[in-house]
């Protein structure tokens, strides 16, 4: 079984397309962290700021966990594309390799 994601594993990272998907998730988090840097004290006043009139905020909310925050929810998003991408991409990989036609001549037997 291990043999066999090895396998996959490695049709999956041989291909450059593969990597487009990490560059997508490498400028999304550069998006992100510009964002945070320029305009982070004014989305947190709009996000808190239900939360300003009940309660007292002191020190800066600003920090590594909002940001990681902010940064995770946005991967929540763009993670089920990616996955969606290298799918598409191994099945397309598998047509051109002709595996299909292979399978539909001599297909595997119920026993093995």
């Amino acid at each position: 079984m291990t043999t066999l994601i090895n396998i996959e594993l490695y049709k999956i990272f041989k291909k450059w397309r593969t990597y487009t998907g990490f560059i997508a998730i490498v400028v999304l988090v550069s998006i992100v962290q510009l964002a945070m840097y320029f305009q982070g004290q004014r989305s947190i006043n709009y996000i808190t700021g239900e939360l300003r009139q009940s309660f007292v905020f002191v020190g800066n909310l600003l920090n590594g966990y909002f940001i990681a925050h902010m940064i995770l929810n946005s991967l929540a998003i763009l993670i089920p594309f990616l996955i969606t991408l290298v799918a598409g991409d191994l099945l397309a990989g598998e047509a051109t390799a002709g595996t299909y036609r292979m399978l539909i001549t001599r297909p595997v037997s119920r026993l093995r």
